[in-house]
């Protein structure tokens, strides 16, 4: 079956990914189902995709608002999928953006932050090239 063959891939390639909890996606798993949780996983890439490109025009525009916002849609769902450290990053950036809208204040965690997510989506892709197939 395609769904267990694809989780297999997953789950072999990121639990080598640095920073990736492999217990909170079993969990996933677990909790929703493997066709779902494969769903959440596609849409997660998608959304990291959006939140890296809404973060770089927040920089070139200085607006605060744009980054903050992005940062807040990846919180829960990285976590969720067992990308803990970047989610608690882009909680950690939701709040300080938010606080202190000082675009160029947080330059270098920004910067980290979409280096970060770019990894992710490269990890995600070459652990799950049916990706397209559960959006």
């Amino acid at each position: 079956m395609e769904i267990e063959r694809d989780l297999k891939e997953i789950v072999y390639r990121l639990q080598n990914f640095s920073g990736f909890d492999i217990a909170a996606f079993k969990q996933l798993i677990e909790d929703t189902g493997e066709l779902v949780a494969l769903k959440i996983l596609a849409r997660f890439y998608l959304t990291t995709e959006e939140t890296i490109t809404n973060v770089k025009m927040g920089i070139e525009n200085d607006d605060s608002d744009i980054i903050w916002k992005a940062c807040h849609k990846l919180c829960g769902s990285a976590e969720l999928l067992g990308f803990k450290s970047y989610g608690q990053k882009s909680r950690k950036l939701n709040l300080d953006v938010k606080a202190m809208p000082d675009v160029p204040l947080h330059m270098n965690e920004l910067t980290s932050y979409i280096s970060e997510g770019r990894e992710i989506m490269k990890a995600i892709l070459l652990s799950f090239p049916n990706l397209k197939n559960y959006l």
